[in-house]
Parts: C-alpha cells; sequence; structure tokens
C-alpha cells in the first residue's frame, strides 16, 4: 500500500505545480508599466477611448484646438472676409465635442465634434439658417470646407482656414 502512495502523492504535486503555473501565467498583466488613464492596453500600448491621445490617453484631442488665437481666413462663393474667431470645449457636450465662435457672419456659434485629425460639424440650427461641414487639422491650422443652407433654401459653400 506504501508502494501506490508515494506516485499518487507525486501526481498531486506535479498537477498542483502545473495549476499554478497556469493561474500564475494567466494573471501577467499585459502592460506592467503603462497606465493608460482613458483607454485600454493593447499588446503593450493604449488603445484611447474616444476624445483622448497621448502615450497613455491622458489629453484631450479638442484642448489641441481651444484658444482665441484663430485668425479665419473665409471664403464663401462671392466674398471674402477676415477676422479672429474662437474655439472653446462645449459646454454640456462630450469628451470630443468644441464650440467654434464667429465662424460666419452672424457671429454666432457652431458645435463640432474632433477625432485625431478631423473636425466635422453636423448640420445645425446657425441664425436663421443650417450650417454643416469638415475639416482636417493639425496643431496650428485647419481648413473648414462648409454648407450654409438659408431658409428658402438657398445654398452658399464656403472655406474656412484657420491659423494660429
Amino acid at each position: 500500500m506504501h508502494r501506490h502512495a508515494f506516485p499518487k502523492l507525486t501526481n498531486i504535486i506535479a498537477l498542483w505545480c502545473i495549476g499554478l503555473a497556469f493561474i500564475l501565467g494567466c494573471n501577467d498583466h499585459p502592460c506592467p508599466d503603462l497606465n493608460c488613464v482613458n483607454g485600454i492596453c493593447n499588446n503593450g500600448e493604449c488603445v484611447c477611448d474616444q476624445g483622448w491621445t497621448d502615450a497613455n490617453c491622458d489629453s484631450l484631442i479638442r484642448d489641441r484646438l481651444l484658444g482665441n488665437l484663430w485668425q479665419n481666413s473665409l471664403h464663401c462663393q462671392s466674398s471674402s472676409n477676415l477676422y479672429t474667431a474662437s474655439i472653446t470645449a462645449a459646454i454640456g457636450g462630450d469628451d470630443d465635442a468644441i464650440d467654434i465662435h464667429n465662424l460666419y457672419v452672424f457671429g454666432d456659434s457652431v458645435r463640432a465634434i474632433v477625432t485625431t485629425d478631423t473636425l466635422w460639424v453636423p448640420q445645425q440650427v446657425y441664425g436663421l439658417d443650417y450650417i454643416g461641414g469638415w475639416a482636417v487639422y493639425n496643431r496650428s491650422s485647419f481648413t473648414l470646407d462648409f454648407k450654409v443652407q438659408t431658409s428658402t433654401g438657398n445654398e452658399t459653400n464656403c472655406l474656412a482656414v484657420f491659423q494660429r
């Protein structure tokens, strides 16, 4: 009887060691030195939630665009104007929303959504008209291609070049 007890004990210890190694191996954190503040780690890199950027997903993308120093060169079908516009974080908006102030002749604000390198203005009421468009941007400039549609159905295509 003692002859069979030793192999059983060895098997139990071996299985226990294999199980422990498996459990410890499965608990290895894929990013032990990386803290993805607003995102998740995937193979050693942060994949940021919408609206966030940088290595640790700790910076809002929209923050790159905020400020009062934008010169807006507006070119519509039959006219051109130069004036200063400002961009603020959208009050009551998501982390990826901004408000562009003084975009067009009314001086009202327009809501825009910011992604990694694109700015999108969904169609919305602007003064008595409707406005919508999109832009590709970098840290110092962007060109917003947008359309204004009046309440009577007339459309005006515009190009606003924003530079710091």
